[in-house]
């Protein structure tokens, strides 16, 4: 079986850059644009080309971060019971998976906007939410926000930003002393 790396990056690449990531950018980027017709049209082109990405499963995958999103989709769907979202949560949780999974920039940008909520001290907010007609509550259960515990959250947080702090001290140190690989490009052979 092809993973969906080999698929979007060697197998259909022309494919995937010409014919849908390329009018996906311009249509994304041109959405607030034009007349509310001219808008709806964008959006329903934005949709027919997202539906274009391979259905990421984890027999294709080989990210760990992926696996994770394959999961967080799994239970969104067995949780999750409003049909008049569902198709586009699944449309952009699919889009998000194979970006993780097969572009480096994407899964970079990904990770830091993940880092910058627990840096941030992002924590689930009382709005009302969740709606329980739209969930399955006895998976769920009656109050979501009293279910989240704080002191694992905070320990988590903290967790998560030591290996950050970590990661960028080995990258420092690689660069300090000549070793990171795109500091020496010119010196790998190909």
């Amino acid at each position: 079986m092809n993973t969906l790396i080999r698929e979007i990056l060697e197998t259909k690449r022309e494919y995937y850059a010409d014919k849908v990531k390329k009018p996906l950018l311009k249509a994304i980027t041109s959405i607030g644009k034009g007349s509310f017709f001219t808008r709806f049209l964008v959006i329903l082109e934005i949709i027919r080309l997202a539906r274009k990405y391979p259905d990421p499963s984890k027999q294709t995958t080989v990210f760990n971060n992926t696996h994770i999103i394959l999961k967080i989709i799994e239970k969104h769907n067995k949780l999750h019971k409003n049909p008049s979202r569902r198709a586009l949560i699944d449309i952009a949780l699919r889009v998000l998976a194979c970006e993780v999974e097969h572009d480096g920039y994407y899964s970079f940008l990904h990770d830091w906007y993940v880092m910058e909520l627990l840096k941030n001290e992002w924590k689930p907010e009382r709005r009302g939410f969740p709606m329980y007609r739209y969930w399955d509550t006895k998976e769920l259960g009656t109050d979501f926000f009293t279910e989240t515990n704080r002191s694992w959250l905070e320990k988590r947080r903290a967790e998560l930003l030591e290996a950050e702090r970590i990661d960028l001290q080995k990258v420092q140190t690689k660069r300090d002393t000549g070793k990171l690989w795109y500091d020496n490009a010119e010196m790998i052979k190909l």
